[in-house]
């Protein structure tokens, strides 16, 4: 599921097409996936970890490339830290 999201899958339906590769499921563990399994999975997430992981990655881009240290970008990549 996680390297649905960070590969940028837009929708279930991406996802169950990527995760339909006979190898990778072999590899994971399951024979069949469906866009019904992945949204119940999808909404086990605890939200708390995925921010978390987000903000590591922010961390760590900005740490290799110095982004800007102005408000405004930040309101843009972060909206719900500025209200």
């Amino acid at each position: 599921m996680l390297y649905s999201h960070l590969s940028g899958q837009e929708s279930l339906h991406a996802m169950e097409a990527t995760l339909a590769d006979e190898n990778l499921q072999n590899t994971l563990g399951f024979s069949s996936i469906s866009v019904s399994q992945l949204s119940r999975k999808n909404n086990e997430v605890d939200p708390a970890i995925l921010s978390s992981l987000f903000l590591e990655l922010v961390s760590q881009l900005n740490a290799r490339y110095q982004l800007p240290k102005t408000k405004w970008f930040w309101k843009l990549l972060i909206p719900q830290r500025f209200h």
